[in-house]
């Protein structure tokens, strides 16, 4: 797996605006409970899942550097992490000199900003006080993202020549030009990540050969990236492509069309003002856009289901027995007597109000890889399948999960029987589908 500055930045923006905690409850919430009593869903996580990372469990301690830890950990899993990060197993790496120390040892430090660096603060290798990630630098400032700053997580400007700072980390990243590429959010921290993109800020439409920069577009702040998270097909003759995700957008010169069972590489999935969803797409060395009405996996009704990161679809017949338990609880995974509905947290009501816009009925399709919703499972064990209904194999990898987890909900569908599953990730790299009755929404 490729090992890109840009994933690790991509999940530091997503937690912009999380609030550390009074005390060790509501962790997953971004904004209550709020205090300065150094709880966090950061240290919690690692805490939980990694428990051998650091020397201790750390929630409840200052977590700036905790924060970073969790960028990496959440996005690579624990053996690149520990490679990227230099530390051993059962670190002091909570600690921000303990961190400066163990990157010194590989000779990975510095004075100059990198993009998804570690940066440093403080007056000496020996008395560390505060860390970040680098978003992005030009020739005056260097763009970070943090946590513990002010208790909670918020992008920071400095000038280069600020004298707290005391140097930066450098994790040994692939290089970005092979894909995983991102833009900066920030309008002001352009350059830097790679010369495909423009240097100057821009919401227009792009040409042909050279990717936007990304800033606002439709009140919704996008992120575009280059690597091809799943290859899909077009479903019929003449589908449109578009320099933009929109309807008005002009349509591509090299490519105005595509025609059906066309391959195209998926990069990342977007939503235009009216609701509609579109895919960036890769095809022939071309980026463009493709409303996702146009796109389906290609795979047959009577595949074998499978345990990759990208479900294969297999025939959905009815369980023979009806009465099939899926969690260890007394309840069943028989259908309730009503349908479920919108939900406000009650474990009963597992449709989100606006299931609509993100999911689908449509089985023959590509599925969503963003975070809709946190959910927690809401039994004393929950199966997780290669697919919905309770008549499809259990993943191999994980076949259950336990009750209290929490897993991060991307997309829904519906089995044969009109019951909603929730298509999820485990731990940041595992997929697969759960009955949503048992989870409650939680984030």
């Amino acid at each position: 797996m490729p090992k890109y500055a840009s994933a690790v930045i991509t999940t530091a923006r997503n937690q912009i605006g999380y609030h550390e905690k009074a005390s060790n409850y509501n962790l997953d919430d971004y904004t209550a409970n709020s205090g300065s009593g150094n709880y966090n869903k950061f240290a919690h996580y690692i805490d939980t899942n990694y428990p051998t990372f650091y020397n201790g469990r750390k929630n409840g301690y200052a977590w700036c550097d905790i924060f970073v830890d969790y960028c990496f950990l959440y996005t690579y899993g624990l053996d690149t992490t520990l490679y990227l990060l230099c530390q051993p197993l059962n670190s002091a790496g909570a600690g921000c000199t303990y961190s400066y120390m163990y990157y010194n040892q590989k000779g990975r430090v510095g004075k100059t900003p990198k993009v998804g660096a570690q940066i440093f603060f403080g007056y000496s290798q020996d008395n560390l006080t505060h860390t970040g990630i680098v978003e992005n630098f030009d020739e005056t400032y260097v763009y970070t993202i943090e946590g513990n700053t002010s208790d909670q997580v918020a992008r920071r400007t400095y000038r280069r020549d600020y004298s707290r700072i005391y140097g930066y980390g450098y994790p040994d990243y692939d290089e970005e030009g092979s894909g995983g590429n991102t833009t900066p959010d920030n309008p002001a921290a352009e350059g830097g990540l790679n010369d495909d993109y423009t240097t100057t800020p821009t919401t227009t439409p792009f040409t042909d050969t050279t990717p936007p920069v990304v800033t606002i577009f439709d009140n919704i702040s996008e992120t575009l990236t280059k690597a091809i998270g799943a290859f899909a097909y077009v479903n019929q003759n003449n589908a449109p492509c578009r320099t933009w995700y929109s309807d008005t957008a002009p349509q591509l010169k090299s490519h105005p069309t595509l025609n059906k069972n066309t391959r195209i590489g998926l990069c990342s999935r977007h939503k235009d003002s009216a609701g509609n969803h579109w895919y960036y797409f890769k095809y022939s060395g071309v980026f463009g856009f493709i409303k996702d009405c146009y796109v389906y996996d290609g795979v047959s009704t009577t595949s074998t289901p499978t345990t990759s990161a990208q479900p294969t679809q297999q025939q959905n017949t009815p369980a023979t027995n009806n009465t099939q338990t899926e969690t260890t609880t007394t309840t069943t995974e028989t259908a309730p007597a009503a349908k479920p509905t919108s939900t406000t947290g009650n474990v009963s009501k597992v449709i989100p109000a606006n299931l609509n816009s993100w999911g689908t009925y449509n089985t023959k399709r590509v599925f969503n890889k963003t975070c809709v919703f946190y959910g927690k499972v809401a039994a004393t064990t929950l199966n997780v399948r290669t697919w919905a209904g309770t008549n499809n194999s259990r993943l191999k990898s994980v076949p259950e999960i336990r009750g209290g987890k929490v897993i991060e909900v991307l997309d829904w569908l519906r089995a044969n029987d009109g019951e909603v599953w929730y298509y999820i990730r485990i731990n940041g790299s595992i997929y697969g589908f759960v009955y949503a009755k048992y989870i409650q929404k939680v984030g």
